[in-house]
């Protein structure tokens, strides 16, 4: 298996996803972040790159960008030197850390067919289900008709989502998909508390790698819960190159547009 850094050059090769109506901006470093949308969404840092001397001009920058909301910050391994203790210096905390884990190709076979009925997210009814999956799990608002039209309006060939339908209106299990050039990023892996260790989590990871499987993908990454998802993962063939810590600001509500 390549070493970490293959991974990580790849997929920093590829700028993140952003929020659809905000506005992304880099710096001479590397950097890379995106400004919120006039609803606030999008608020986001995804790399750092500055050097540590000039992170105080960096900051003065940040806070001339986000004057209206400050954003969230993502720490990864290889981001300016102690960002997380001047971030605290900054009124942050730490929201939370996820373990990045890969599968390169070779071993996409390992991961056999879905063991149940899957489906993928086409209309508005199938995404309600999933929204309201992703406000038992996380506590995500819940958007009204024209943001669900909004983010169905995200999925298409590119970005993914899949399901296990529910009976009660609420998705058992949900999880999405993301190509880039040459890779692939799974996201927004969760399971409703009452299906949970009956491997609808693995059916949906199956259902995502079938179609992971026809594309130029060399490998597929996923940020993932140390105590949920990164067990389930690490069994099947993925492997650890690194963690992401997630921090916010004071006063930051929790939730994530997915």
């Amino acid at each position: 298996m390549p070493e970490s850094r293959y991974y990580w050059d790849i997929m920093e090769s590829s700028d993140p996803e952003i929020w659809p109506g905000s506005t992304p901006w880099g710096d001479r470093w590397g950097s890379f972040g995106s400004i919120p949308d006039a609803a606030g969404y999008g608020a986001s840092v995804e790399r750092i790159r500055v050097p540590a001397e000039a992170m105080e001009s960096f900051w003065a920058e940040i806070t001339r960008r986000y004057w209206r909301q400050l954003p969230r910050f993502m720490i990864g391994p290889r981001e300016t030197p102690g960002l997380g203790r001047w971030l605290e210096s900054h009124g942050y905390h730490r929201e939370t850390s996820e373990t990045v884990l890969v599968l390169h190709r070779e071993a996409f076979h390992k991961i056999g067919p879905a063991s149940c009925i899957v489906h993928e997210v086409k209309t508005v009814e199938d995404l309600r289900q999933v929204l309201a999956l992703d406000h038992l799990v996380f506590r995500d608002s819940v958007p009204d008709s024209e943001g669900t039209a909004r983010e169905l309006a995200r999925l298409g060939w590119r970005r993914r989502l899949f399901f296990i339908r529910g009976d009660d209106g609420i998705a058992k299990v949900a999880g999405g998909l993301t190509h880039f050039p040459g890779w692939s990023l799974l996201w927004g892996g969760e399971t409703h508390p009452a299906f949970r260790r009956q491997g609808l989590y693995h059916a949906v990871l199956a259902a995502r790698m079938h179609v992971i499987r026809q594309t130029n993908s060399t490998f597929t990454a996923v940020y993932a819960n140390h105590e949920t998802s990164m067990p389930i993962l690490s069994k099947v063939g993925f492997e650890t190159i690194g963690t992401i810590e997630v921090w916010k600001p004071a006063g930051m509500q929790s939730g994530r547009p997915i």
